[in-house]
């Protein structure tokens, strides 16, 4: 006879912050290479005084929703705000002023592949993001497009190109390829999880060993996937 063992392990971001109120700071890793480009960008608007696109290009389970939402415990001043699919971006950018924090992180989520937005939305999307961040109010606004796919990235970098060139995406490669955290983090992250989620609860504890772990860290290509084997 089986036991069934009862245990809270999200994968998803929008799960997670619900499940763990004001504790993110417990779970969540830095992402340094990430982090680093943030900075970089960063420092760009600040020279430049006007906002930047940023094209996130990671697969599913990454961690891509997670990272831009928690820019803010691991750099000072910073805000994310969220705009779900069914909102205009062009209506969302407009009803924003100019932020009172160093950094805000627009984030417009549910477009992360071409069958979820049409190609002139697209091009739409564009125009407008382009004329928000030379305004005041997106002087200091990181505009962030998550994407799952290669196309989808692969025609966001090219309508900025030729849109806003780099006065919109910056010097170099447009599209910043997220690789979530690394693959020696997924069983520290996940002890954290169960533990704040679950009343201590480790890995050991599910009866999963050392080396049954580790076995999931190899076949598991994202901490997703890892976190969904675990479960």
């Amino acid at each position: 006879m089986t036991t069934t063992i009862d245990i809270s392990l999200p994968d998803r971001y929008d799960m997670l912050a619900r499940k763990a109120v004001n504790q993110l700071t417990q779970i969540i890793s830095p992402v340094e290479l990430a982090l680093e480009h943030i900075d970089a960008l960063h420092s760009d608007m600040r020279a430049s005084s006007r906002g930047i696109f940023l094209i996130l290009r990671g697969d599913s389970g990454t961690g891509k929703s997670t990272f831009i939402h928690t820019i803010g415990l691991f750099r000072n001043d910073v805000e994310t705000t969220t705009f779900a699919k069914d909102q205009d971006v062009g209506e969302a950018l407009r009803s924003l002023g100019p932020t009172k924090k160093k950094l805000r992180v627009i984030v417009f989520e549910g477009r992360e592949a071409l069958t979820d937005v049409s190609k002139e939305l697209l091009e739409k999307s564009i125009h407008a993001i382009n004329t928000f961040v030379r305004t005041p109010a997106g002087e200091l606004t990181i505009v962030a497009w998550p994407a799952n796919r290669d196309d989808l990235a692969t025609l966001l970098a090219s309508l900025a190109m030729e849109i806003g060139a780099e006065a919109l995406v910056g010097l170099g490669d447009p599209i910043f390829r997220f690789q979530g955290p690394p693959k020696e983090q997924f069983i520290p992250i996940a002890n954290r999880t169960l533990a704040l989620l679950n009343q201590g609860e480790t890995l050991h504890d599910l009866g999963i060993s050392d080396e049954r772990s580790a076995q999931l860290v190899t076949e598991s290509t994202t901490i997703g996937v890892f976190l969904a084997k675990v479960r």
